[in-house]
Parts: C-alpha cells; sequence; structure tokens
C-alpha cells in the first residue's frame, strides 16, 4: 500500500454558546446547518481567549449533532463533569454512567441541574466546515473521519488530552491518518497545542 501525505488546513469559526446570553448562539448560526469537524471547547477565561479542548467530532450536520450530544447530557447517557475541576485542568466525574445508576441521576437531578447550568454557560463550540478545510472540493466522509482521528490523536499527545472527553483513538490511528497534517486558523487555531 502506497501512504500519500495529505495536509489539511482547517478555519475554524467560533466560539458558538448553547445559551444565547453567554455570547453567539449556536443554534442561530448558518454554519450550524453544515457538515465539518467541531469541537466542544472549556472556556477557561471571561473574554472568550482561552478555552481547552473537551471533545472532537466530525458529521454531515452539526446542529443534528449538537442535539444528540445535549440528548444524552440531559437523559443521564454521558459524563457530567465537576466544572470547578475543568476550570484546574482536571477532570472530575460528578456522574459516570459506567458506574452509577440512572437511578442516582434522576435522585440527585437538582445538582445535576445546577452543574450542568454552569457547565452549558463555559461550553464554546467551534466549526471548521467542510468548505472552510483546504482542499475542500468534494471532501468525503473517510477525509473528514482521518481529519478527526488525527486533531483528536493530536490533543490525546499534547498537555490537554487528559481533559479530552474524545474516544482515544485506538484503532483510528494508521498510517495513512499518521501521514495527514492539519494546521488550524480562524479563532480555534491560536488556542489549541501545536500542529492543531
Amino acid at each position: 500500500m502506497v501512504i500519500v501525505s495529505t495536509s489539511y488546513e482547517l478555519e475554524w469559526e467560533g466560539p458558538f454558546y448553547l445559551l444565547k446570553s453567554v455570547g453567539n448562539s449556536f443554534w442561530s448560526s448558518i454554519t450550524a446547518k453544515q457538515k465539518g469537524i467541531y469541537a466542544f471547547c472549556w472556556k477557561v477565561d471571561d473574554d472568550d481567549s482561552a478555552f481547552m479542548p473537551h471533545y472532537i467530532g466530525m458529521t454531515e450536520n452539526f446542529y443534528e449533532r449538537v442535539t444528540q450530544h445535549i440528548k444524552n447530557i440531559l437523559n443521564g447517557t454521558y459524563y457530567i463533569y465537576n466544572n470547578g475541576s475543568l476550570n484546574n485542568n482536571k477532570k472530575e466525574y460528578i456522574y459516570n454512567p459506567n458506574q452509577q445508576e440512572l437511578e442516582w441521576f434522576l435522585s440527585n437531578y437538582d445538582e445535576i441541574h445546577d452543574v450542568l447550568s454552569e457547565y452549558f454557560k463555559c461550553l464554546g463550540i467551534f466549526m471548521a466546515p467542510s468548505d472552510n478545510i483546504i482542499p475542500s472540493d468534494n471532501i468525503t466522509g473517510e477525509e473528514l473521519y482521518n481529519i478527526e482521528a488525527k486533531l483528536t490523536k493530536d490533543v490525546y499527545d499534547s498537555e490537554y488530552g487528559h481533559i479530552l472527553d474524545s474516544p482515544e483513538p485506538r484503532g483510528k490511528i494508521n498510517e495513512a491518518i499518521e501521514s495527514i497534517t492539519v494546521t488550524s486558523k480562524g479563532s480555534l487555531g491560536s488556542i489549541l497545542p501545536k500542529g492543531f
């Protein structure tokens, strides 16, 4: 098999927020209806200049995928984090669906609701729509998958790896993906690890 080195440049848009009261609304963004790569990032200051990557994904429709994530957070399928620990560059769970029963989630929903209210205020969403990925001529789903895998690996290998909630790229990384170079520009490019 011949491996061809491929370079992609992503131009990120954002941050967008789930709550309009915090900043630019994700829900009313024109970009939200497009396909591409997205990053959920934890806001670590008040002026939108510092974020930590929390989850990286690819999708055919940002709006639909983020809606799925929110539903999974609210129904007890996803982890819920201690916001203070994320502010201190650590990852501590308030709720772990692999260790706690859904009954615990429901019995403690008042506390969880307060934590999630703060979480949603601090979650910045960055999007690199496929039209903003160079080269962008008819970018395929497989290419988006490979870019997502490469970004995930790069973040796992960085100082932010322990915060990332994306599945580790086990099995995703192969020679073809290792040969990809991804660079970023735009709002997210200056706040992520080198090479992101």
